[in-house]
């Protein structure tokens, strides 16, 4: 990441929901397994500097069907927004967000501008800072 940044490029990472590895599927998400998603996020978090973008993938997807409710999507939201209050989080998901985030409405042309660049039909969706970190509150964690 350091490279990265000599270079003057700004960070980001994809991180998938659905590690089958530690098998994490639908219908089996139990505390333990929301607890080393929300541990491994704090470790990226945490341990390499400021990540200004976070992709997630695997919520509602047709190969996954884990909902945002059954792996908490807002719970670990504000986690990773405790952390780097100022992170841009996008979940790249086919699906529906629930009503109660906050979106950045973008059009369709760069929907699939956004699309073509992860090579994926997915719809884009962005996640700015929640409201309680919007005016700076919250610890940045580096």
């Amino acid at each position: 990441m350091n490279s990265f940044r000599a270079a003057g490029l700004r960070v980001g990472l994809y991180y998938s929901i659905l590690p089958l590895r530690d098998d994490i599927r639908h219908f089996n998400i139990t505390p333990d397994k929301v607890r080393l998603v929300k541990d491994q996020l704090t470790e990226l978090f945490t341990n390499y500097g400021e990540i200004d973008v976070l992709i997630t993938d695997g919520w509602n997807a047709p190969w996954s069907r884990i909902t945002y409710e059954e792996m908490p999507f807002r719970e670990i939201y504000e986690h990773i927004k405790a952390l780097q209050p100022n992170c841009l989080i996008s979940d790249l998901t086919p699906a529906s967000f629930p009503q109660a985030a906050s979106t950045i409405r973008i059009s369709r042309r760069s929907s699939r501008t956004l699309a073509r660049r992860f090579r994926s039909r997915a719809t884009c969706r962005l996640f700015p800072a929640s409201p309680s970190h919007q005016n700076g509150s919250g610890s940045s964690g580096t």
